[in-house]
């Protein structure tokens, strides 16, 4: 009898648990994005090649945040899916633009997708916007692969974001876990050495040396107080 009222006791509280793994939502993901940018004379091309997954509906519609950045003057804007376009339903705001996207759901559960726009080009203004869908990656997994390339003879330099590794290069690639809502590649005719990213580098150094020397004139003090 007691074996029975165990077994019925811990069927009781596996059941509530069964019930909500059954029930607990199948949530769409960033699968990937390939961006693409390309300079131009007066210009930057953008194309962002998106897919979402774990569609569960034929259709499904997602939110597209744009920031407004200083002369933005985005034009030739396209959304596509599967070779049609797609209108937007557009929500301005005063820092940021939302653009509605109902996109297909093809056969394999996914949402593919394309958006190509131009972003005005000038000097010593570097910043793009991105389009970011309101969809959250697959986590820890770095699925989103940008290119930037600069014009003929010019060369990406490190006080870019997202950061680069190698200066001097007409073209950068990163890979990163989301979409970030700007980039901003600065390039110019040759490496520039002093800048934004040394300066923070060489305080951070600075304060380091400072913390070390500190911390050392401590201990010495220290030692001094027990040899007495």
């Amino acid at each position: 009898m007691k074996r029975l009222l165990c077994s019925a006791v811990i069927l009781l509280m596996m059941m509530p648990i069964h019930h909500r793994a059954h029930a607990e939502e199948v949530v769409p993901v960033l699968s990937k994005a390939e961006i693409q940018i390309v300079t131009n004379d007066d210009h930057y091309t953008v194309i962002e090649q998106i897919q979402l997954g774990d569609i569960q509906e034929n259709h499904i519609e997602v939110g597209h945040t744009l920031s407004k950045l200083a002369d933005n003057g985005l034009s030739d804007i396209s959304f596509t899916s599967d070779g049609k376009d797609i209108q937007p339903t557009i929500e301005n705001g005063d820092l940021l633009d939302k653009y509605m996207l109902e996109l297909p759901r093809t056969e394999q559960g996914t949402a593919d997708y394309t958006i190509e726009y131009t972003v005005p080009r000038s000097d010593q203004h570097f910043d793009i916007p991105l389009f970011v869908p309101d969809i959250a990656a697959v986590d820890a997994e770095r699925n989103v692969h940008l290119q930037f390339e600069a014009p003929e003879g010019m060369e990406i330099q490190k006080n870019s974001f997202p950061n680069i590794v190698k200066g001097g290069q007409q073209t950068a690639e990163k890979h990163m876990t989301n979409i970030p809502s700007k980039v901003s590649y600065v390039f110019a005719d040759k490496t520039i050495y002093f800048h934004s990213y040394n300066i923070v580098s060489f305080i951070a150094l600075f304060a380091l040396l400072i913390l070390l020397v500190s911390w050392g004139a401590v201990e010495v003090r220290k030692s001094k107080g027990r040899d007495r």
